[in-house]
């Protein structure tokens, strides 16, 4: 009888090693997970902090040049405004005044394919508005471009995206219509602009060395 006392009693020891070598597995492996998750965190303001967050270290740009352009223009239009002010206008945009009033304003992109039948006949890139069917659609059946909360709600309970079909961004509008191979297109900028933003990218670059 006391042999086997001794064993229920070696037996529910090695259990209890067991369940204490589990548990303690399971503390360190959340205090892990918690640690991961406060890094990750820590690491997702910083980077908040550094680009997103308004008067940060990043510096914005004055008075930048922005392009945009109706569907039906041949040239640009400049709106000049702070990078980072909130207020500024972002594409797309009805036009409330002037001759385009009621139109909708798309961001200026540009095609830097040195092939495109535009460039070689012109001498020049091709500037186009960047066109989003989705908006122009919804500008057409006279509703608001941003869908109201409830479309929103209806759209995802549906399961269904807001498609941006527009124009292909791998290409511009003269070169798919020649059959050119895609190449590069993004936004247009002005001379001034594109020396706007070399300088602040030169202030960045001293700003990181100087960290």
């Amino acid at each position: 009888m006391a042999k086997r006392r001794s064993v229920r009693q070696t037996s529910s020891r090695k259990k209890s090693t067991r369940g204490g070598g589990s548990s303690g597995w399971k503390k360190s492996t959340g205090l892990a997970a918690l640690l991961i998750f406060f890094i990750i965190l820590l690491w997702v303001f910083m980077i908040y902090k550094t680009f997103f967050q308004p008067n940060s270290g990043m510096p914005g740009i004055k008075n930048f040049p922005f392009q945009f352009m109706t569907e039906d223009a041949k040239e640009p239009f400049e709106i000049v405004a702070d990078t980072d002010d909130p207020k500024r206008p972002r594409a797309p945009f009805i036009i409330q005044e002037g001759e385009n009033k009621g139109k909708i304003a798309w961001e200026a992109w540009v095609c830097r394919n040195p092939l495109c039948p535009y460039r070689k006949k012109f001498n020049k890139p091709f500037v186009f508005p960047n066109v989003i069917k989705y908006y122009k659609d919804r500008h057409e059946a006279g509703k608001p471009l941003q869908p109201t909360p409830e479309e929103m709600k209806a759209m995802e309970e549906k399961g269904e995206m807001m498609m941006f079909d527009g124009i292909d961004m791998s290409q511009c509008p003269v070169c798919k219509k020649y059959k050119k191979d895609a190449f590069q297109t993004d936004r247009y900028n002005t001379d001034k602009g594109l020396q706007l933003l070399e300088e602040r990218r030169k202030k960045l670059k001293e700003a990181q060395e100087n960290k």
